[in-house]
């Protein structure tokens, strides 16, 4: 495999053109901007890019790439004499790609490798979870945000960053009940978590004076009875 062909680069490129190249190409074939028998092609395509990008990234493994590729300046493919199996990437191992992106501040492809992870594995809490804190960090759209939260929910059912995230969201989107069953897990699992304590200050907190009082009890059906009966006795006398 020749990194620099699948990147569509020549050889010796430098680092900013091998990453400007891998964006755009990762970009080009995400597997979610096809379909069908598309979608199939376009994983592999993904997958290659993604590899080769791993392989010149390396500055030690970019210099002996570039070795092998000055001493067989042919464009025709390498035949080793004894052929070596294809690598396989675990879910694992784009899991941990993903995780080194995350931690160099890139998002959007952290964002591709762990989803391409979890169509290899889907029964990974720590997938969904990074994922879900990805879509979190890029303000993606609520409902986006509360579906991921809720895969780890219902995976991992009593952790308290979840439940908080997930009562959050659900305020956010007026699902009133909803974020008040996940306040009430949340102060069950974690009492001292750092969120449940200030909403618990934020609730006991006194009304200000500035504040509107309170809408005043209506009166029950047996008092409005009572007092249109003094009224009725009244005008008899």
């Amino acid at each position: 495999m020749n990194p620099y062909q699948i990147l569509d680069i020549p050889p010796g490129a430098s680092a900013d053109d091998i990453k400007s190249a891998y964006h755009r190409l990762a970009k080009q074939w995400h597997p979610d901007r096809f379909s069908g028998a598309e979608k199939a092609e376009a994983e592999t395509r993904f997958r290659q890019v993604a590899e080769a990008f791993n392989m010149l990234k390396d500055a030690g493994r970019r210099a002996e790439i570039d070795q092998r590729v000055a001493q067989n300046p042919s464009p025709a493919p390498e035949k080793p004499s004894v052929p070596a199996p294809p690598t396989v990437r675990t879910a694992d191992d784009w899991f941990a790609d993903a995780k080194e992106a995350q931690a160099s501040g890139d998002r959007e492809r952290a964002l591709g490798l762990v989803q391409y992870a979890l169509r290899l594995d889907a029964s990974k809490v720590e997938y969904f979870m990074l994922l879900a804190n990805l879509l979190d960090e890029g303000q993606a759209d609520v409902r986006t945000r509360i579906k991921a939260h809720e895969n780890v929910h219902r995976m991992v059912p009593k952790d308290p960053d979840t439940l908080v995230s997930l009562a959050e969201l659900y305020e956010a989107v007026g699902m009133e009940a909803r974020a008040s069953r996940m306040w009430d897990l949340a102060r069950t699992a974690a009492p001292g978590h750092r969120a449940v304590k200030a909403r618990q200050r934020a609730q006991a907190a006194p009304r200000s004076k500035n504040a509107p009082a309170p809408p005043a009890e209506s009166p029950s059906l047996g008092d409005q009875f009572r007092e249109l009966l003094s009224r009725f006795t009244k005008k008899e006398k």
